[in-house]
């Protein structure tokens, strides 16, 4: 047990005060044997026992307030988690850390974010429980990597009190420290996460929960998981967004033609009231402007806004910005803009159906963007590099056995260089890999059904129309798909599930090491008729293509967009061209918002779209995703300060205690009936 108030324990000796008093007011007199009072005590035996036990009820009685008083004032800490758990000592403590935006959020009635907050309240937790166990950390937004801690200060002073602008993977992070404990085998285990219990980060229907809870229960020396949330919500909270931008050169000059979306959390049934939002254009260079949206409900668009720009600018990068609110990491999106690019579509295929209904989704005009081409290959002209040649192509369209050796090198500069490639299942035996990808065996209706189950409408290629129309992916008839395979180091991203949740559509993220800046898709079903009705539909499949050849405009156009910690370039080359937040590491640069570039090309990060939409899981959806295990939670713990809202306090007992002793003196003091009057001892009359 520990105290707020250590100098108590000083103190604890005085409990004894009324036994000491007893013993001193017994040797105040001297005892006198009498002959004739010997035989009268001899008579009421009986209550001289009960005497003597009144006695000592009323020593134990008095010694417990004094005990319970002492013990309240000095504020005991007890179950501390990294303190003694049931009399045995903490082997290892694994502490996970949610530094995703919606941790910057500023806690009410303190000046600390939430993550800061946090940490604060956690090291002065460790600090005052004495912390003896192997402490690491896992941050969730790289949730592969285990941090070990020489003490409880190094919380704070290694910047993970700094929120990024990625989103937290806290199944995959909790899996880390689970495994981390099974290594190291160091007995009884504690896992801590500090969190705001979103549902993005959280990911309470993720299949892995499952997996982690039995791991859990499957280590030698158990273990348990405190949860430190805090669900303060952030009603009314503004984010902004930038869905497209374009430079466009007309009469009046140079211009940067944006569409930005400004969001507000609440619900439709919360009756939010309608205002003007000012948004402010920042141009690099310097150059700034402001307008204004008029929000009504949760969402509003501001379409075509024509920012000026200087005519010699034909790449570069700028940002919007919302007046700061309670959550500052989403007031403030970067966008990167460039030059006019024609765009090329490459489509390698041994079928003439699927080159056509490829090539004539590709060149459907995107506006006055870009100007579009395309070229067919068959795929024995693609093993050819010189042939198939992707220098200046935007788009590839892949449906052959995957790439290797020459033409897989040349598709790796492709994508190095910013382009989109969407690779579509062959029909024959494929046992080549790609991207650590392969295909596995292909599937029909008979064998099981073939639906959609869920698919990311917020982001990527599938994300809803402008107005907010959802693609009817759910729509699809699916006649047969085929398995992609990924191997266990590769992460893949379903965009689209089906039924059981085998990927429809997937995307591989980047590569560690190679600075890729585009994006690799992967669809497990053709667009022709015995496959699905893709084409039929139209709509999906033309929005792939077309969301495919937006992607690559962006980079052929001197930019691109990427979400932090997702999918950000990470090569040596790759330079921070903006400011870091205060206290951020530039090691973490492809964690944060801000601008990349290696000279040639601009690359733009930004939080998921899914950190403006997220909601606080329910308190139900987290206890089911960690069922089965021990889960202590300390929740809504906003203001506790000092590490007193991680360990419970149990000074209410003492005092209680105390109380009860003070009660039962009374009780045992309490005389029945009315007692002879002592005699008198200066002489007078009685």
């Amino acid at each position: 047990m520990n105290f707020l108030q250590p100098w108590i324990v000083w103190a604890l000796p005085l409990a004894l005060a009324p036994v000491i008093i007893h013993l001193v007011h017994r040797r105040r007199h001297r005892v006198v044997e009498w002959g004739a009072m010997m035989f009268l005590l001899e008579g009421p035996s009986v209550s001289r026992g009960a005497q003597r036990l009144r006695e000592i009820l009323l020593l134990v009685a008095r010694t417990l307030a004094l005990l319970g008083l002492i013990v309240g004032v000095g504020r005991p800490l007890a179950g501390g988690w990294i303190g003694r758990v049931g009399g045995e000592d903490l082997g290892a403590v694994a502490v996970v850390i949610d530094r995703s935006p919606s941790m910057a959020q500023r806690v009410r009635g303190r000046a600390d974010s939430k993550l800061a907050a946090g940490l604060r309240d956690l090291q002065g937790a460790l600090e005052l429980a004495g912390a003896s166990a192997d402490l690491v950390v896992v941050d969730a937004t790289e949730p592969g990597r285990v941090v070990p801690l020489s003490g409880p200060g190094d919380l704070t002073e290694l910047g993970l009190d700094v929120a990024t602008d990625a989103t937290s993977d806290l199944p995959g992070a909790v899996e880390t420290a689970v495994r981390y404990l099974e290594e190291s085998a160091a007995g009884r285990a504690e896992i801590w996460v500090v969190s705001d219990g979103q549902t993005s980060d959280w990911r309470p229907e993720d299949g892995r929960w499952r997996a982690i809870t039995e791991a859990i229960a499957a280590l030698p020396a158990g273990a348990r998981v405190r949860l430190a949330l805090d669900r303060e919500g952030a009603p009314g909270n503004l984010a902004a967004r930038v869905t497209r931008v374009r430079r466009d050169v007309g009469e009046d000059g140079a211009a940067l033609v944006l569409d930005v979306v400004v969001s507000r959390a609440g619900t439709p049934d919360e009756g939010l009231e309608p205002r003007r939002v000012p948004v402010a254009f920042e141009i690099q260079g310097g150059a700034r402007s402001t307008a204004e949206v008029e929000l009504v409900g949760r969402e509003a668009r501001l379409v075509g806004h024509r920012v000026p720009i200087d005519a010699g600018l034909q790449r570069g990068y700028g940002a919007i910005e919302l007046v700061r609110d309670v959550r500052p990491r989403d007031d403030r999106f970067w966008f990167v803009f460039g030059e006019r690019p024609t765009l090329e579509t490459v489509v390698v295929s041994p079928r003439d159906e699927v080159a056509r209904l490829a090539t004539l989704a590709a060149e459907v005009p995107l506006g006055p963007d870009a100007d579009l081409v395309s070229r067919t290959l068959t795929p024995a002209a693609a093993r050819d590099a010189e042939a198939l040649d992707l220098s200046g192509a935007a788009l590839l369209v892949w449906h052959a056995p995957l790439p290797g050796g020459a033409s897989a090198e040349a598709i790796d500069a492709f994508l190095a260089a910013g382009g989109v490639a969407l690779f579509l299942p062959p029909e024959g035996d494929d046992a080549t890999e790609y991207l650590g990808v392969s295909w596995g065996a292909w599937s029909a209706p008979r064998d099981a059904p073939l639906a959609v189950e869920t698919w990311r409408g917020d982001d990527d290629l599938l994300r809803a129309g402008d107005d907010g129309t959802p693609i009817p992916v759910g729509d699809l008839d699916l006649r047969r798909a085929r398995r992609i395979e990924a191997a266990d180091e590769v992460d893949l991203v379903h965009l689209a599930r089906l039924t059981g949740g085998t990927p429809l559509l997937a995307r591989a993220r980047s590569d560690a090491g190679g600075g890729r800046t585009g994006r690799a898709y992967f669809l497990a079903t053709l667009p022709t008729p015995d496959a699905s009705d893709m084409a039929e539909q139209g709509v999906v499949w033309l929005a792939t293509i077309q969301r495919a050849l937006r992607l690559a405009a962006d980079a052929r156009g001197g930019g691109a967009q990427r979400t932090a910690g997702a999918d950000a370039p990470t090569g040596s080359d790759w330079r921070v061209a903006t400011d870091l937040p205060e206290g951020a590491s530039t090691f973490d640069r492809a964690r944060y918002a801000g601008v990349l570039t290696d000279g040639a090309r601009f690359v733009a990060l930004n939080r998921s779209p899914d950190e403006d939409t997220s909601v606080l899981a329910a308190a139900d959806s987290l206890a089911g995703a960690l069922e089965g295990v021990e889960v202590i939670a300390a929740d809504d713990r906003a203001g506790a300060g000092d590490g007193d809202g991680l360990l419970e306090e149990v000074w209410r007992l003492f005092m209680a205690l105390a109380l009860v002793g003070l009660i039962a003196e009374s009780l045992l003091c309490f005389r029945e009936g009315d007692a002879p009057e002592p005699p008198r001892t200066d002489g007078g009359a009685a």
